[in-house]
């Protein structure tokens, strides 16, 4: 990936700015499956050893540099209903078909799993946003309520990008983070 957009390349885009240093009080994370080698072939032990030594190398550099921040790690919002394991790729006036997504879901609880799992090795604190931008809020959910907009999406007033946080998923994320200070 490009290195200016992986977490390692905002960690010292931050420190050659100045940005990040001994006033900084609080740095947050949110890195999935970009922020990793791409290994997805690679068996579960694996990938979740290999996000974890990445994740761990950026927190320390980031403690180095802002040794008095707080720092979080974000989880994803809810992209795959885990109650009957589907989500919606498409969402276009009220119509969200729902189709099977169990593949997605696992990948999706892997991730929850390494950033826990990755905040409690490295001393960071984990952000859980799974009961705050929960399946009907996510790609299935109503027209100006998605916090997760779909792949094919009619709301494009409501996001910048497919697949991703909404402005009021974005939103609802920032009062998270805030609660978790």
């Amino acid at each position: 990936p490009d290195p200016h957009k992986t977490v390692r390349g905002q960690i010292n885009n931050a420190v050659a700015q100045g940005a990040l240093d001994g006033n900084t009080r609080l740095v947050t994370i949110t890195a999935g499956a970009n922020d990793v080698p791409l290994n997805f072939l690679a068996p579960m032990p694996v990938q979740d050893g290999d996000y974890n030594r990445v994740t761990a190398e950026n927190i320390n550099i980031i403690k180095r540099h802002a040794p008095n921040a707080t720092i979080q790690i974000v989880g994803y919002p809810t992209f795959v209903d885990t109650s009957n394991n589907t989500t919606c790729p498409v969402n276009v006036a009220g119509a969200a078909p729902r189709i099977p997504a169990s593949a997605i879901g696992d990948i999706e609880g892997a991730l929850q799993n390494r950033q826990r799992q990755a905040a409690a090795n490295s001393g960071a604190r984990f952000v859980d946003m799974k009961q705050v931008t929960t399946a009907e809020l996510g790609m299935c959910g109503k027209d100006g309520e998605r916090h997760v907009s779909a792949l094919i999406d009619g709301r494009l007033q409501d996001y910048t990008m497919p697949i991703h946080p909404t402005y009021a998923g974005s939103e609802a994320i920032a009062n998270q983070i805030v609660a978790n200070r």
